[in-house]
């Protein structure tokens, strides 16, 4: 939950230099993989529709608004061609400037750097 508050607070801060948008792709961690401790907060299963996978996104939203996170959330088809095209499992950051990708951070969790985001749009704005 706190990269989801740090990309709150960033599509805030830059809500008019930049739109922020969200895409839920198939679950990083779902429930039904036996890898999770039953306090595990979002008890999510594979997708096995799509009607499946935008209630998961409908649960993120929630906890998005809920944070006061506005930006839109797509969703993901079921043969997961955003994920595999943008190589987005378990999560990514990109910026997009005049339709070319100009950032794309490593894989998260570990290369999920909401900071070289910031400073790319610090940048950005001078």
């Amino acid at each position: 939950m706190e990269s989801l508050e740090k990309f709150g607070a960033l599509s805030r801060e830059f809500q008019e230099a930049a739109d922020f948008i969200s895409i839920y792709i198939s679950e990083a961690h779902p429930y039904d993989s036996g890898d999770l401790a039953e306090s595990y907060e979002w008890k999510i299963k594979t997708h096995e529709k799509f009607e499946e996978r935008i209630e998961a996104a409908k649960a993120l939203d929630s906890a998005c608004k809920d944070m006061n996170i506005t930006s839109p959330l797509l969703v993901d088809f079921m043969d997961d061609r955003c994920n595999r095209t943008y190589g987005a499992a378990p999560e990514r950051l990109y910026i997009v400037l005049n339709g070319q990708i100009v950032y794309m951070s490593g894989c998260g969790p570990f290369g999920y750097k909401l900071e070289e985001v910031e400073e790319w749009l610090k940048n950005y704005q001078n």
